[in-house]
């Protein structure tokens, strides 16, 4: 009988402590790499839009609040849903959720359309029009670039 307390004693406090236990890292320079993907962005979109200073000083506050939006909406959009997982909603459910996802779709379009009418004055309509396509440009060579870093260390493949 003992030796049944003892080891139901031993197991609870293993749990305890094993419960207890703060969960995994961050990974590391996730903060740095965040920030030195945001320079180079900066430098991208001054060089392709050939940002004089003045309207560096005008446009890069605009566009920092347009992705803080775009960021805060991108959160929203995920909802409750976990990487992988297929939910399986009713048909109520699942209006609501198709409501919920058309909603968010509409106001990522509103706040894309604002962020272009701010830019205007700024930047005109020619470099204005480029916003959207330097986007993508900086999002493919930035993949490829991870991509080619990510081969870098393997050999060539036969």
């Amino acid at each position: 009988m003992k030796k049944a307390i003892c080891l139901l004693v031993m197991a609870l406090t293993s749990i305890t402590l094993a419960w207890s236990q703060p969960g995994p890292p961050p990974p590391p320079g996730g903060e740095k790499r965040k920030e030195k993907v945001e320079a180079l962005k900066r430098s991208y979109f001054s060089e392709k839009l050939e940002l004089t200073p003045a309207e560096a000083e005008k446009f890069w506050p605009i566009y920092n609040e347009f992705s803080k939006k775009e960021d805060v909406l991108r959160k929203a959009g995920k909802g409750d849903k976990k990487k992988g997982e297929e939910p399986k909603l009713n048909e109520k459910e699942a209006l609501v959720e198709i409501d919920r996802v058309a909603q968010n779709k509409k106001e990522h379009i509103d706040l894309e359309s604002q962020f272009l009418k701010d830019c205007l004055p700024v930047l005109g309509p020619d470099r204005t029009m480029r916003l959207a396509k330097l986007e993508r440009e900086f999002q493919r060579e930035l993949l490829q670039h991870m991509k080619e870093r990510k081969e870098g260390g393997k050999g060539p493949k036969k």
